[in-house]
């Protein structure tokens, strides 16, 4: 725009089209209609096609190469509070249909200490609650002064969270290529945890302005 805007100027034919009738508002009016225009593609393309796209091709990536999408060394790692617990999620990979697999839940109480693990080969997250499958949980019982380990085995262990697979999806995707509403409902849950939100929260604010800069 300022190319053309300097050309138009260094070969006069801006000053015709002022004594022709076109008033400086006029041309704002039409350099802003332009810029509106692609202040919306950039923002439909950064904050929902970019996302969906990336994610889409990961699993796609999973489903037809028959590899599991490895989260990192150590896993994702997501953390929630309760009223009486402090729950920590460890999750090593994810399956071609974005499935959490090798999950490992440790809880705690108030006073820091252990009180049960929970693992199991997958999940699937419906409506805030969690199915695990051939989940193995192992708690700790107090008992007169004594704690005994009691191990169980259930098909399918139900674990209600406010962990969402979107949350997830934050292991594998750069803050960049995650949209605006994503990002801030994720900072909401880190700040809730007790978690620290700089880094996401500058790639929220970076989201917001960049179509503005556009």
């Amino acid at each position: 725009t300022i190319f053309v805007m300097s050309r138009l100027a260094q070969s006069s034919e801006f000053t015709i089209l002022r004594t022709s009738g076109l008033t400086p508002i006029m041309a704002l009016r039409s350099l802003l209609g332009l810029g509106f225009a692609f202040v919306l593609i950039t923002f439909a393309v950064g904050d929902y096609l970019a996302p969906i796209s990336d994610r889409y091709a990961q699993l796609l990536k999973s489903t037809y190469l028959g590899t599991q999408l490895k989260v990192g060394h150590t896993g994702a790692w997501l953390r929630e509070n309760t009223a009486d617990k402090k729950i920590f999620l460890n999750i090593n990979e994810l399956s071609g249909d974005g499935s959490p697999r090798d999950i490992r839940i440790f809880e705690f109480n108030t006073s820091n200490e252990l009180i049960a693990l929970s693992k199991a080969p997958s999940a699937q997250i419906e409506n805030d609650i969690w199915t695990l499958r051939n989940a193995e949980r192992s708690e700790l019982i107090n008992q007169a002064g004594k704690a005994r380990l009691q191990v169980t085995h259930q098909e399918q262990l139900r674990w209600p969270s406010e962990i969402t697979s979107e949350m997830i999806s934050v292991a594998i995707l750069k803050p960049s290529r995650m949209s605006t509403i994503d990002l801030f409902q994720y900072i909401r849950h880190l700040s809730a945890n007790g978690q620290t939100t700089q880094r996401f929260e500058i790639e929220f604010w970076k989201k917001v302005f960049y179509p503005l800069s556009c």
